[in-house]
């Protein structure tokens, strides 16, 4: 779909989609982004999985541990807690490739390395919400330093309210303590849906990041905030699965939970929004390919050209299939935040490794938050490499 302008947004400025040999563009979300954030974090809480053999993943820090098992035929619902950050559509692509089951790819050397949840395939807290918010800004793609204010370089927020940041704090906690407890109930009342809250200890590395799904329930008492009566309603993605549900929902999703003020307090949160959602108008996500393949290039397994965009790309596959349609070599790029752009000739060895010479077809493959595409499918002939 070519889209260059649309009612809340268009493309950046100084990008030519004539300049490019594939250039696929994609709309923006209609109505509000604050309703759209909170929606594409239902779709990725709500997505009922099985998987295809029994699977898990797990993280063994000092201060850090758990374990979550995935039984063969049992389903679950929304995408597992994972650091991988894998969009949805990825997951989606895994499932439909293997007949509607999802089956971990996960290698046997990454799966015994400490920080295993780091290629399981899903979301944690924090990239659930780049995934929310990449449905109409680029500017979510980072670790959870990317909320916290003191980090001046990093933040990508606005604090609600009259928040005091002690520089360079390392904790909300300082934040909380030097602001008094009732600055931060007003910070918390001035919340809205898609608005994020955090709290952080940037010292032992621990932290947790909520999406608020409606505006705060705020009531007072004797002129001052009721901390115990007003309440911020959340969805989250954690670490845990939901022991307290009674209807059989196997998640580590939390859908529309309360949370008092006073609990916040305590826990040391602090709310923020963004600067999208005040003008509801951002740039238009596009996918591009500068330079299609070409079959005299292909012929000796090389590979030029850049996929590039202006959102972070999730993914990028390449694939290659023999003349009977069996796929016989796959090539991936994934980073847990995506880039801007990746560069296919490095990945030319390792998709002709081990190929011999035959009638073959490529197909390249990326995907956004917001989108996917094929950017090429051809068939060519290949004579071995040089």
């Amino acid at each position: 779909m070519e889209l260059f302008e649309c009612e809340n947004g268009r493309l950046p400025y100084g990008v030519l989609p004539h300049k490019y040999d594939r250039f696929v563009a994609f709309t923006l979300p209609e109505g509000s982004f604050r309703k759209a954030a909170v929606d594409y974090m239902r779709k990725m809480a709500t997505f009922e999985w099985t998987p295809l053999e029994n699977c898990g993943t797990s993280l063994n820090k000092p201060n850090w541990k758990y374990t979550h098992n995935y039984e063969k035929g049992v389903t679950y619902r929304g995408l597992p807690y994972a650091s991988s950050n894998r969009s949805f559509g990825d997951f989606l692509k895994n499932i439909e490739e293997n007949g509607g089951k999802f089956r971990d790819l996960t290698s046997e050397e990454d799966a015994a390395k400490i920080h295993q949840n780091w290629w399981f395939w899903g979301v944690e807290c924090n990239s659930s919400t780049d995934c929310a918010i990449q449905q109409f800004s680029p500017i979510a793609n980072h670790v959870a330093r990317q909320y916290m204010p003191s980090f001046k370089d990093e933040f990508i927020g606005i604090l609600h309210g009259d928040v005091t940041v002690p520089e360079g704090a390392t904790k909300t906690a300082y934040m909380i303590e030097a602001s008094g407890e009732d600055k931060i109930f007003e910070n918390y009342s001035l919340a809205d849906m898609g608005d994020i809250i955090m709290h952080k200890n940037e010292d032992s590395g621990m932290c947790h990041v909520r999406m608020l799904t409606e505006k705060p329930h705020v009531e007072y008492k004797d002129g001052r905030i009721d901390p115990e009566n007003s309440y911020l309603t959340c969805i989250e993605q954690t670490d845990s699965f939901d022991k307290t549900r009674t209807d059989g929902v196997l998640t580590t999703w939390r859908v529309d939970k309360k949370y008092p003020f006073a609990i916040l307090l305590q826990k040391n949160y602090i709310a923020m929004t963004l600067e999208v959602y005040k003008t509801n108008k951002s740039i238009v996500p596009y996918l591009a390919l500068d330079r299609l393949p070409k079959d005299e290039d292909l012929k000796k397994g090389r590979l030029f050209g850049i996929v590039s965009s202006d959102y972070p790309i999730t993914y990028c596959y390449l694939k290659l299939f023999d003349k009977d349609g069996k796929q016989v070599n796959k090539v991936e790029y994934h980073e847990r935040y995506g880039a801007f752009a990746v560069a296919l000739a490095e990945y030319s060895d390792k998709l002709f490794c081990g190929v011999c010479p035959g009638e073959y077809k490529l197909v390249i493959e990326a995907g956004l938050h917001r989108g996917d595409a094929t950017l090429y499918s051809g068939e060519f002939t290949y004579s071995g490499r040089e």
